[in-house]
């Protein structure tokens, strides 16, 4: 073999680095190795075109007076329903049965510029009653005092539920009078430690029977005193809300509205689609991409008011920075034309914001409703031209309008994002003083009547309750759903049965109160699976699904079956959720098959993704089914894109799910057996590359682990096929695996004792993080990118060092992804000393299969000392240009080999390798999985894979060819 192996690799050095348009400079262009000064400080000033903007005093208005700053939509007006001393700094409201309103009041938020003393137990929950129905709250008492920081409210059986990190406390109100005489920690609510604008909120009960929360991946359920916790996807920052069909909307910051298609509890049935897995679609939606803002004033007074764009020319905020809060209009008061309506505050721009939304397919799509300004142009629905105008929420009451929570100050924003522009802002205007006001506002469409008196459910009878079901104001029916729940009456469930006659919402919100008093049959699921209405079908779907999976449920089924056939894209899209997961019988994974191929190949376009993750999601334990139906499919034989997607993603679902299992190398052998028993023929062959493009999806992941199995798979070890797109995708795949005597590396070095016991300390740090990031730090859409397989997390410790300590602002490119936000630096953190810091960094590069060095606090000490008097965020460029040391640089050097007089050269340019040998010019190494890289524009299937000692030392290159021969060269420099 010796003899060839020279004229192999001279044939692989003359294809791999032939001076050839490789473009080397295309990515990040040469790197800057000067360092830039470390900035003092962050920038105090507007930026160049705006230093003469001319910007008003700030002073404080009485409620009279910011009521007339206040302007709104034609044909509305805006009436104060509670003011100081009534309430103070509220966050959030609540009405219960009686239709008292419930405000939380978050009195410790920032009662100075530096945020000292939010510690103390000085929030509390306000009862506010209109005794005299005239529409303005005349009486206050408290419910519930000395908490700290509360941010959420729920009325409930005997009382209320209020969250206060991180405490989920039961207040129970025993006399019926509004106060709470004994409170109770019935669960955990977030987490303290986070930040504040961070946490769990909302408590919002949801048409589910469940109640949600923002920034949260659990939701509850109250029964008989005890609180039933379930897994939820991670959604939104601050404020939740649904709309008739229970669809949860969302936001953060920076993004006006998101929306959650359908249940992400469909999508918790199989491991991949799993939402904290970070691939599912059609969650956590964004409407509003780079929708502008229009307020009626300037407004210099937000974090990063010193960038270029974050303000018009003419000083207004130009884009969402503090976006707060999400009411759907489900009330009735504004008229047919407004339902479902969605109002969102952004108190950085002093307005409340109105979309539209529209289906588009199984999507949405909004309007940005806009209003003409004799000053301005155009305006939002509400905005003020008070800088203390503070919108930071919004509901919908018992009377159909909406409320607006204003939390009347002059900072809103919390002291970890003050940045120093802000800070000089604050000062310069008087801001920071005084603090303890607020007030809450009522908009009233001018000609329509509104109800002022108490809804008093409370006194309801079950009859009364059963009839307000049917209510055209949403808070009506979601509190006689409740109270239905809640009291279990027998009696309910014949009249519950009888809504027929009512309207359609009412029949949705009949199914949804029968499933949870456990009263559903199948007479009532059949007339609803054909109502004429699609909501109610779409109800129907969902809350007979347990019927259906019992015996004797001929007639249930194919009712079922039918609403695959059914006019409505919603409809179709809930039946493949149910039906995929009820899939035992050959007969409904074949109508299921016909669905997805009718979505598939039909004229609308843009729904078959839903529509295979629908199948996906419930195919746990039967994939291997589904593809040996696939192969007899006459609708599936052929070839085809969407073909090759779905068998792909089966085989992909397959693997994660064996891959979770107690003995998972038994599993995926057994799923490689299955593969490798494929024909061989050519109308099987594009099957066989698609399952195991699904294995190298799973493969190529950030941070996986191969499966160790008990040895070499007969797929890996018989033969060469002669089919060039099936040798390629097999030798992709072998990346998924490993054996004993695998010649690959081994995988990460060993860490001391002294690394582990940091990393393990760090676990409780964590949470922090991955409020943003997400439980498992695959990011979450809209908020954060993902830390797993990122660069900026792997690749430098001074980069990783610097973002933490310093933060970073967007624009910022990771997996593809563009992301234009800041994060805040943590360098004032107590908790992260450079030992706590040093572990909570290699936890980063450690968990969920990632493979990265660890990081020392000796480290971390040095990079905290070179930038001590750095205090605003780093930008790419800025990072790119200090001069760090870099995980490739492990891999630069000169390679040698032993036997013949062959050297290649690898460096590193910015992020990427670069390789040259013997005069044949140079060309750069792409990413080939976690340990090896490929050539690019190599049709030969060279794979080149840096061989590493037990220290993690750089020793020699491994250079594989797709013949199976191998090239070994020793690292010399």
């Amino acid at each position: 073999m010796i003899d060839v192996l020279p004229r192999l690799l001279a044939a692989l050095l003359a294809l791999c680095c032939a001076a050839m348009p490789w473009d080397v400079g295309a990515q990040q262009g040469e790197r800057d190795t000067t360092p830039s000064p470390v900035a003092p400080g962050g920038p105090t000033r507007l930026p160049e075109p705006l230093r003469d903007l001319r910007i008003p005093p700030a002073p404080v208005l009485s409620p009279d007076q910011a009521l007339r700053s206040l302007r709104t939509a034609p044909g509305f007006r805006v009436e104060l329903v509670a003011a100081e001393p009534l309430v103070v700094d509220p966050v959030a409201v609540a009405w219960d049965a009686h239709g008292r309103l419930y405000a939380v009041e978050m009195r410790g938020f920032m009662p100075n510029i530096e945020g000292e003393g939010e510690d103390e137990p000085v929030g509390r929950v306000v009862v506010l009653e209109d005794t005299d129905a005239d529409g303005r709250m005349d009486r206050s008492r408290v419910a519930l005092d000395g908490l700290v920081l509360p941010r959420a409210v729920a009325a409930v059986e005997g009382g209320l539920l209020v969250g206060e990190p991180p405490n989920l406390w039961f207040c129970q109100d025993a006399d019926d009078d509004g106060v709470c005489e004994r409170k109770r920690r019935v669960g955990e609510y977030g987490d303290p430690a986070g930040n504040l604008e961070h946490i769990d909120n909302g408590l919002m009960w949801a048409l589910d029977g469940w109640i949600y929360n923002a920034k949260s991946s659990l939701r509850y359920r109250f029964r008989d005193g005890e609180l039933q916790v379930q897994p939820t996807a991670f959604r939104g920052q601050w404020g939740i809300s649904q709309d008739d069909r229970g669809r949860l909307y969302t936001n953060n910051n920076s993004q006006f509205l998101a929306v959650d298609l359908y249940p992400s509890e469909f999508l918790q049935r199989h491991p991949l689609t799993r939402p904290a897995r970070g691939l599912a679609i059609g969650l956590t939606v964004d409407l509003t991409p780079s929708e502008p803002v229009f307020p009626v004033r300037v407004n210099p007074g937000v974090t990063r008011g010193y960038r270029p764009g974050e303000l018009r020319d003419d000083g207004r905020l130009a884009r969402a920075t503090a976006v707060s809060g999400v009411a759907v209009l489900r009330g009735d008061q504004y008229g047919p034309e407004y339902a479902g309506d969605v109002f969102v505050p952004e108190p950085g721009g002093n307005v409340v914001a109105q979309f539209r939304p529209r289906p588009a397919g199984i999507g949405l799509r909004v309007e940005h409703r806009l209003y003409p300004d004799p000053d301005w142009g155009e305006r939002e629905f509400l905005a003020s031209t008070d800088e203390r105008f503070r919108p930071v929420n919004a509901a919908v009451g018992p009377d159909g309008a909406l409320y607006v929570i204003d939390m009347y100050r002059g900072i809103v924003q919390h002291g970890f994002f003050i940045s120093d522009y802000l800070r000089a802002q604050i000062e310069a205007r008087g801001l920071d003083e005084p603090v303890g006001l607020g007030r809450i506002y009522r908009v009233v469409r001018e000609d329509a009547p509104i109800r002022r008196a108490a809804p008093r459910l409370d006194r309801a009878s079950t009859r009364q309750r059963v009839e307000a079901l049917s209510h055209p104001a949403g808070w009506w029916r979601d509190t006689a759903q409740r109270l239905l729940v809640e009291t279990s009456d027998p009696a309910s469930l014949p009249l519950l049965r009888e809504l027929a006659a009512h309207s359609p919402l009412g029949r949705v919100h009949a199914l949804w109160t029968l499933r949870d008093l456990g009263g559903v049959d199948d007479a009532t699921l059949l007339r609803a699976l054909d109502d004429p209405d699609p909501e109610v079908r779409i109800a129907a779907l969902r809350t007979g699904e347990e019927r259906l999976a019992g015996p004797g449920r001929a007639a249930l089924r194919e009712a079922y079956l039918a609403c695959a056939r059914d006019p409505d894209a919603g409809v179709r899209l809930h039946a493949m959720f149910t039906l995929a997961a009820a899939s035992d019988e050959s007969s409904v994974r074949a109508a299921m098959l016909a669905l997805l191929h009718r979505e598939s190949f039909g004229e609308a376009e843009g729904s078959e993704a839903h529509f295979r993750q629908a199948l996906i999601s419930g195919s746990a334990g039967r994939e291997t089914l589904w593809l040996d139906d696939l192969g007899r499919d006459p609708d599936w034989r052929r070839e085809s894109a969407d073909g090759a997607a779905l068998v792909s993603e089966l085989a992909r679902a397959a693997f994660v799910r064996l891959g979770e299992t107690e003995d998972p190398a038994a599993g995926i052998s057994g799923l490689l057996d299955y593969i490798a028993e494929q024909p061989g023929n050519e109308e099987s062959l594009w099957r066989k590359r698609a399952m195991l493009e699904g294995i190298v999806r799973v493969a190529r992941a950030g941070g996986y682990e191969p499966v160790k199995l008990a040895g070499v798979h007969p797929l890996f070890d018989g033969g060469e096929s002669s089919d060039p797109a099936l040798r390629a995708s097999l030798r992709a795949a072998r990346q998924a695996v490993t054996w004993p005597g695998d010649e690959r590396p081994a995988g990460p070095v060993a860490m001391s004792e002294a690394q582990l016991a940091r990393m393990r300390a760090a676990e409780a740090l964590y949470p922090v993080c991955g409020a943003c990031h997400g439980p498992e730090g695959r990011g979450l859409p809209a908020l954060a990118p993902a830390l797993v397989g990122s660069p900026w997390v792997n690749d430098s410790d001074g980069w990783l060092i610097r973002i933490v300590l310093q933060g970073i602002e967007g624009p910022i490119e990771v997996a593809g992804e563009r992301w234009d936000m800041a994060m805040p630096g943590h360098a004032a953190d107590p908790a992260l000393d450079d030992e706590a810091l040093a572990g909570l960094l290699t936890l980063l590069r450690r968990s969920w299969g990632q493979k990265g060095a660890p990081v020392e606090p000796e480290r971390v000490a040095e990079v905290r000392a070179a930038t001590a008097g750095r205090r605003r965020p780093w930008t790419v460029g800025e990072l790119l240009k200090e001069p760090v040391d870099h995980r490739l640089d492990a891999f630069v050097g000169r390679y040698q080999m032993d036997v013949m007089p062959v050297v290649m050269r690898v460096r590193r340019e910015a992020d990427r390798l670069l390789v040259s040998s013997m005069g044949q010019g140079e060309g750069p190494l792409d990413p080939d999985g976690d340990d090896g890289y490929r050539p690019r524009s190599d049709p030969l299937g060279t794979r080149f894979e840096f061989q590493q000692d037990e220290r993690g030392k750089v020793t020699g290159l491994l250079i594989r060819m797709e013949t199976g021969q191998r090239v070994l060269l020793r690292k010399v420099e």
